[in-house]
């Protein structure tokens, strides 16, 4: 995947983890919730790089902590597609730094002022563009 296009917008899904709260997977591990299963790479705050991933995939760090974790797809005509609501380490996911390009993420279970800071910063409605401004129109 592409981090950057040509003018330095960043093209990659990044999200803030944080491996020991709540979830399935050990106190220093976070599960991706895939929901595509285009191949995708996955770059870590910590110095790892995981290529051509498919589906869900569990990253393992040194300790517990909080980490970045940048997502962006394999191939040029791939996308990111995350699914919060049924994950199994969904009280891992923090927040969202960069929705990136052709992206799309469920966050139930994004809890408290992580969500809304994501969803002021660029959160991408499953809507169609009529809907959703109509939607806009009546706030």
């Amino acid at each position: 995947g592409q981090p950057q296009n040509g003018v330095g917008i960043e093209e990659r899904f990044v999200i803030s983890v944080k491996t020991d709260n709540a979830g399935t997977s050990l106190d220093n591990q976070y599960t991706i919730p895939m929901v595509n299963s285009v191949p995708y790479d996955i770059k870590t705050s910590d110095g790892q790089t995981i290529n051509n991933v498919i589906n869900n995939y569990t990253i393992t760090f040194p300790t517990p902590g909080t980490y970045e974790v940048k997502l962006s797809p394999s191939s040029i005509d791939g996308s990111i597609s995350l699914d919060n609501n049924y994950a199994a380490d969904k009280y891992k996911l923090i927040n969202v730094l960069n929705w990136g390009v052709n992206n799309n993420a469920n966050l139930n279970g994004l809890e408290g002022s992580a969500k809304r800071s994501s969803a002021m910063f660029g959160m991408r409605p499953k809507l169609p563009v009529n809907r959703l401004v109509k939607a806009l129109v009546r706030l």
